[in-house]
């Protein structure tokens, strides 16, 4: 392969590892979700009598064939605790980042088998999303070092310039109609409607607002234009000292 081959390949490694890793730092990280728990906590959340019971994964095959809950026990109401919310927080994340935890509970909250089969299918992109971060690592650690050694920082600005092309295409799109880009990317992910939670079956979702994931994917792009604009900064950086 060609030193431009090389520097092409890494440069879409780059993009690739700039795309997870931010996916993957900012599901990590509590802070934004922390910012909504104040108003969380005045939620008064339906909890019917008939639920699933908690973190039952042997449930998720009859996702398809479950009675519907009954609706005359949706008027028990229930807040939860600030505690109790960050807990169901971790627990969710933990269960879709580990590939280790099957199991998945809620503390207080109800669970229907549509929605835990969700959660399941949530994990599985959660699981691609850290496959490629762990592959292009691996990948890029040899390449870099490689093009290091001949002084070639090419590579960093193809993917500089790749991975800036997410927030400056989708940014605005997600800014100005976040509810019809989520309907988008669920549609195109997603095999079934199970991702549509109703209240009274799944209370989770009271807990998990729209403006939340907004912010969530806000902070996304946030973080892959600065490591992009990063790597251009490097790639500048190491002509000007060879020159």
């Amino acid at each position: 392969m060609t030193n431009k081959g090389i520097n092409i390949l890494a440069g879409i490694l780059l993009c690739f590892f700039i795309l997870s890793f931010s996916i993957t730092l900012t599901t990590l990280q509590p802070f934004i979700y922390n910012l909504y728990i104040p108003q969380l906590q005045e939620l008064q959340v339906p909890i019917p009598e008939e639920t699933i019971p908690a973190g039952d994964s042997s449930l998720v095959k009859k996702a398809e064939t479950a009675a519907p809950l009954e609706t005359q026990d949706s008027e028990i109401k229930k807040s939860l605790s600030r505690s109790e919310i960050k807990e169901n927080y971790q627990k969710l994340i933990s269960f879709c980042l580990n590939p280790y935890q099957k199991e998945l509970s809620f503390t207080a909250l109800a669970m229907s088998a549509e929605g835990l089969q969700h959660f399941h299918d949530v994990k599985a992109i959660f699981s691609l999303v850290i496959g490629i971060l762990i592959f292009t690592t691996v990948l890029l650690i040899p390449l870099s070092l490689m093009q290091f050694r001949k002084g070639n920082y090419q590579y960093l600005r193809y993917g500089g310039r790749l991975s800036l092309l997410i927030p400056l295409c989708l940014g605005s799109f997600i800014s100005i109609n976040f509810e019809e880009s989520f309907a988008i990317f669920h549609k195109i992910f997603f095999r079934n409607d199970y991702w549509l939670f109703r209240p009274e079956r799944d209370p989770i979702i009271l807990y998990l607002p729209a403006d939340f994931f907004k912010s969530m994917a806000l902070a996304i792009l946030v973080i892959i234009l600065t490591c992009s604009l990063l790597c251009l900064f490097l790639a500048k950086q190491a002509e000007r000292k060879r020159s």
